[in-house]
């Protein structure tokens, strides 16, 4: 456990950090190991909560400073309510998806696990041992095998995740019949090309943390 100096916790040695990992891998979280998790927990909200802000305030000056070229696209009246009737359609099948993946997230108690997961009370640098351990680049290390074996098995279950990449790329495909702006089409098509990116890494890392189970748990699968 981390020792306490004027009442506040010191930052734990990188064996207390396995120790803490591992107790969560195991399904008996020590109490520091808790308490770090709900650190990584507010850590992550404040993340998100921030990225948001800036993304909200980046789409305000956009606007602000290229007016024209965030219009909508130009037609007749026909034209534009058959339009909005695709977009309308288009978002809501997106939403739809999307709320369909948060469900399999939830349900694979994948929901939450950048703080609920044994990696999350790891440095930087112990995750990233990890995750080379689990994409095969390195040899495990039989003392914290629990903690790579939790993490593989997590990148597998990630049916949810691509799902809810599916809903979000279907959003920005109603974006772009929607858009004419040079600006709002390139930002637009870019969203959609990182999303198709991600989807892409994501089953790269799903069918090497497969491997890495077939390899040390044969009968997991």
């Amino acid at each position: 456990m981390a020792v306490r100096t004027n009442g506040r916790a010191s930052t734990p040695s990188d064996e207390e950090r396995w120790e803490q990992a591992l107790s969560i891998a195991q399904g008996t979280p020590t109490p520091p190991a808790l308490d770090r998790q709900r650190r990584r927990r507010r850590d992550v909200l404040l993340w998100l909560i921030g990225l948001l802000a800036a993304a909200s305030a980046a789409g305000f000056v956009a606007g602000l400073l290229f007016p024209d070229a965030f219009g909508g696209p130009a037609g007749n009246s026909a034209d534009s309510d058959q339009r909005d009737a695709v977009v309308l359609v288009t978002v809501l099948v997106g939403f739809a998806v999307e709320a369909v993946g948060i469900a399999m997230l939830v349900r694979a108690r994948q929901w939450g696990a950048r703080w609920r997961s044994p990696v999350a009370v790891l440095t930087r640098t112990q995750r990233r041992l990890v995750l080379r351990e689990v994409r095969g680049r390195v040899p495990a290390h039989q003392d914290h095998l629990p903690v790579s074996l939790d993490l593989a098995r997590r990148l597998v279950s990630t049916d949810g995740l691509l799902v809810m990449f599916a809903g979000f790329s279907i959003m920005q495909l109603g974006r772009l019949v929607d858009q004419s702006g040079l600006v709002s089409t390139l930002w637009t098509s870019g969203v959609l090309a990182l999303f198709l990116v991600a989807a892409v890494l994501v089953l790269r890392d799903r069918l090497r943390a497969q491997r890495f189970l077939d390899r040390h748990v044969p009968s997991d699968g």
